[in-house]
């Protein structure tokens, strides 16, 4: 048992000149260790590109100072015209937009204002011509109404009570009607 603990030890630490080294230094260190190889990879690819940039510069501003370019009156002309065109429709387009979100909110608030103070000169007509309409009921009529109504759904949940009742009675007799007819061939045997 002590043996195999000792070689558990030894494979976690590895001790050189009585410093202690886990596995978990190592890793740490290696870890370290790529971090500087990746920032020493990336500033001498930051200076080989700015290098070739620099080179780039110097041939584009030489290009740009031996070589002219004529461009005719007509074709600039041309792309003013399209883009004071472009720039109008652009324009036009915006105001077009904004009336038409002004128009739209304009009516909305009217109606809503409108319909606002309509209200309470609808909601006094409606309750005077409620009050008018419930006045011209004849409460006998009405009760009178309300009576027959009550007397047919009645008369109709009696008469299924009824016919239920009825089936039940049937079966009783019948059953009633068995057995007598069972006693009365008991009598005959003997």
């Amino acid at each position: 048992m002590e043996r195999r603990e000792e070689q558990v030890v030894e494979t976690k630490e590895t001790k050189k000149d009585g410093i202690t080294i886990t596995k978990a230094d190592l890793i740490g260190w290696g870890m370290i260790a790529g971090v500087g190889v990746a920032l020493l990879f990336g500033i001498r690819s930051s200076i080989k590109i700015g290098r070739v940039s620099d080179k780039l510069g110097i041939a584009v501003r030489d290009l740009k100072n031996k070589s002219s370019v004529q461009v005719s009156q007509a074709i600039i002309d041309r792309a003013a015209r399209d883009a004071a065109d472009e720039a109008v429709t652009a324009a036009v387009r915006r105001a077009v937009d904004d009336t038409t979100v002004a128009i739209r909110d304009d009516v909305t608030r009217q109606v809503r204002d409108a319909v606002q103070n309509r209200y309470s000169e609808i909601s006094k007509e409606v309750s005077k011509e409620l009050k008018k309409q419930i006045m011209k009921i004849d409460i006998h009529e009405l009760r009178e109404e309300v009576k027959d109504d009550a007397k047919d759904l009645i008369m109709e949940k009696l008469k299924d009570d009824m016919d239920l009742i009825l089936d039940n009675y049937n079966n009783q007799l019948e059953n009633v009607g068995t057995i007598y007819s069972s006693i009365a061939d008991k009598f005959k045997e003997k």
